[in-house]
């Protein structure tokens, strides 16, 4: 047997000693150790503030659960990312879970890397691509290791940040423009999905242009400016994310326009925006799939499968649309501040009578 095969059937083997009836890890009389491959920034810069906000949301939940949680980062830099995993499945003493996203398409070859380790692999956020599901198999098949996905139904946020675009420049026929995320990243052609499929429902408004930016400020006030140049008559600006929405709100006030503007995450600045009179929509809620992850692997790790709840891939819809009108938990959450989230509340282990879960705010701040 060459060495790396005998390494690969070794690790299987520990990792199977390792686990109870059902693939579920024994609780051994401790917490579970988990790492977060975190794709992002540990500083917000120019792209926003999804990556540092994800690892805020998932330390928080990790207090409140009893989880061990550690973060690498990868700083938007994918050589970073990929020295990070290296190191981590050559680590003596592995997590009992490892957290992946399938960022600019990297999730395929890092569940590849962590397939021979005893740790249980999940993937959140970004979900593989249909080709490389093609290859990599699902969860729980040829990677048995992979055990679970967790995913916000971006295409169905999308589809209703843009309805409430279209709605608020009646009885004007809406006229769109959009900016799109990196076309390599799942989230951006799923949140494009929605666009299309709003706009398709009933014939409901004109796409005048759809582009592509690198999800940053900078990037949609560029575009922005070169799409409001080229097309006057727009009076809609979807982007697909809230740092690029403000950029293209801020394009669209230095040429003298005032379109609807909606975005994607619910960030602090865009709903201080929408307060204000400056961005119209927005969907919130975005901070909370890290968090759910860690409470299912919590689950998972005590006994209770999540398998039980719809199979390994689970897709929540429990994205908000947030207007100036229809703040509700977005401000309560945001702006009341002190109030942190309650991840026990919702947890199988700490509460077994707790019944279906939407994983909306309103579940996480109540005492």
């Amino acid at each position: 047997m060459h060495a790396c095969d005998r390494r690969r059937a070794l690790l299987q083997c520990g990792a199977t000693l390792a686990l109870g009836a059902g693939g579920r890890l024994a609780r051994a009389g401790r917490q579970p150790r988990v790492v977060f491959l975190n794709p992002g920034e540990q500083q917000e810069r120019n792209s926003g503030p999804l990556w540092p906000l994800m690892a805020r949301s998932m330390q928080d939940a990790a207090q409140g659960l009893g989880i061990e949680l550690e973060v690498l980062y990868g700083e938007r830099d994918p050589k970073l990312l990929q020295r990070n995993a290296a190191a981590l499945a050559a680590r003596a003493r592995q997590p009992d879970y490892i957290v992946l996203v399938n960022e600019q398409l990297a999730g395929e070859g890092l569940l590849e890397r962590f397939a021979p380790l005893p740790a249980r692999l999940v993937l959140v956020h970004a979900d593989l691509t249909a080709e490389q599901r093609a290859r990599t198999g699902n969860e729980r098949g040829r990677i048995g290791n992979w055990i679970g996905t967790f995913l916000q139904d971006n295409e169905r946020a999308a589809h209703r940040v843009v309805a409430e675009l279209l709605r608020s420049v009646e009885p004007e026929p809406p006229r769109v423009l959009a900016i799109a995320g990196d076309p390599l990243t799942p989230v951006s052609l799923e949140r494009t999905r929605g666009l299309q499929s709003c706009l398709d429902k009933g014939r409901r408004g004109e796409l005048l242009a759809l582009v592509n930016s690198d999800w940053s400020r900078g990037g949609g006030e560029a575009r922005a400016r070169e799409l409001l140049a080229r097309h006057p008559e727009a009076n809609v600006i979807w982007a697909a994310n809230d740092s690029m929405a403000l950029g293209a709100l801020e394009a669209a006030r230095q040429l003298g326009r005032r379109p609807r503007v909606g975005g994607m995450g619910g960030w602090t600045e865009a709903l201080q925006s929408i307060a204000g009179g400056g961005m119209t929509a927005t969907a919130e809620g975005y901070l909370l799939i890290g968090g759910l992850a860690l409470l299912r692997i919590h689950e998972h790790f005590h006994g209770r499968d999540f398998v039980d709840e719809g199979g390994p891939r689970l897709m929540f819809d429990y994205l908000n649309v947030v207007t100036r009108e229809r703040f509700g938990e977005a401000r309560r959450v945001v702006y009341g501040g002190a109030q942190p989230l309650n991840w026990r509340a919702a947890s199988r282990v700490y509460n077994p009578a707790v019944g279906p879960r939407s994983m909306r705010l309103k579940e996480l701040t109540s005492s």
